[in-house]
């Protein structure tokens, strides 16, 4: 199984020409063989892109690990999602599913919107963070403006 390791990369996801993501990491790890894996274990920055080239979503995460033939990607430690309204997701662990446009979470979450503070058990959405569903909802509360 081969190895390759670089520093300070930027992986630009594109499709159709139009880049989709950014993602910036200090340290990527590349292994070879049966189940290819990418691991990013110091830290990761990803920006997301809309049709016409806008951002329209942030991740940062503690470490990553995207898997190529599964076009998979988790995040793990101090998640943080925030997208174009200002909605902002704080959580451990997040799953991001490439080719269907997905991000979902099996853990604790809390997202700090302009108005309200949501808390749940995990969420699914689609990755631009815009449609969202918060899974067992644990309560809700409006923030004074």
């Amino acid at each position: 199984m081969g190895v390759e390791i670089a520093r300070d990369v930027e992986l630009i996801f594109s499709d159709s020409g139009r880049v989709q993501v950014v993602l910036q990491a200090p340290l990527v790890v590349r292994r070879q063989g049966n189940d290819p894996v990418v691991e990013m274990t110091r830290g990761i920055k990803a920006t997301f892109y809309d049709q016409n080239g806008r951002v329209n979503s942030y991740l940062t995460a503690r470490e990553a690990y995207r898997f190529p033939r599964k076009r998979l990607m988790q995040a793990r430690g101090n998640v943080v999602v925030t997208n174009s309204e200002g909605d902002t997701l704080f959580t451990e662990r997040l799953q991001w599913e490439e080719q269907k446009g997905r991000i979902s979470s099996d853990a604790y979450v809390r997202i700090v919107r302009p108005d309200e503070v949501l808390y749940g058990d995990g969420l699914e959405s689609d990755d631009r963070f815009e449609n969202y569903r918060i899974i067992n909802t644990r309560g809700s509360f409006k923030v004074q403006q």
